[in-house]
């Protein structure tokens, strides 16, 4: 069993979340009652190559500029938008990452597969899944992901 004790990962990190643009309440904040947006907040917008090189340099600003060591918190489709950041980005951005939680990630599909497809690399820091048994879709696609990452 792996405990996860972040009552307040505030104080220790500075958080930077990435919701979709089409999510409403994060599912960080339903299930753990953490803050909607954390220090950093930056929706995923991916809807083309422009708008989500745009969205990778704000997030090279936020971990950048982050004056604590940057835990990222995604969910959906933001948590492959992360993975295909972290492995695309200068290594010295992401040595700026001490972790990241995922939640309920999903595959991304289509075009926004193309758009977030990345090399089959374990991302450069420690991440944990974090997903409830009745919100996998699909198990064996949520293992690939899972293994995909590291």
């Amino acid at each position: 069993m792996t405990a996860l004790t972040l009552a307040n990962p505030a104080a220790r990190f500075s958080v930077l979340t990435v919701t979709d643009r089409h999510a409403d309440t994060p599912i960080w904040s339903e299930r753990l009652g953490w803050p909607v947006a954390g220090d950093n907040h930056i929706m995923l917008d991916a809807r083309d190559a422009t708008r989500r090189n745009i969205w990778a340099s704000r997030i090279d600003d936020a971990v950048l500029h982050a004056d604590r060591a940057v835990l990222l918190v995604a969910e959906g489709l933001g948590c492959a938008a992360a993975a295909w950041w972290a492995r695309l980005s200068p290594r010295h951005y992401a040595d700026r990452v001490a972790g990241a939680l995922l939640f309920d990630p999903v595959a991304p599909k289509g075009e926004a597969g193309a758009l977030l497809a990345s090399p089959g690399i374990a991302l450069p820091f420690p991440s944990m899944v974090v997903t409830a048994r009745n919100r996998i879709a699909a198990p064996d696609e949520m293992q690939q992901l899972v293994d995909g990452w590291g």
